[in-house]
């Protein structure tokens, strides 16, 4: 992984997400452990790939599912309220 003053890459990111899925309910930690790589990623890549990441690895039903719905909630708002704004023009 990166040093204090490099950002990690995103694949970085996704083999880390990717290497701790695995070991769910196995290993003690490994739900922190993703928790803050998802967190990583949002900081540095958006929200957007923490969907993908969350989508890659299966884990919308393994706690993470929130995040899809909350996601998809809003940009299903912010193009109501686009449209809504187009309608008016």
């Amino acid at each position: 992984m990166a040093t204090d003053k490099e950002i990690p890459t995103l694949e970085e990111l996704f083999d880390k997400v990717e290497e701790q899925a695995e070991w769910l309910d196995i290993k003690p930690y490994s739900h922190n452990i993703i928790g803050l790589t998802l967190q990583m990623i949002d900081d540095y890549y958006g929200k957007h790939e923490v969907i993908n990441a969350i989508y890659d690895n299966d884990l919308e039903d393994k706690g993470w599912g929130h995040i899809v719905k909350d996601y998809e909630e809003k940009q299903k708002n912010t193009k109501t309220i686009t449209i809504n704004l187009q309608n008016k023009m």
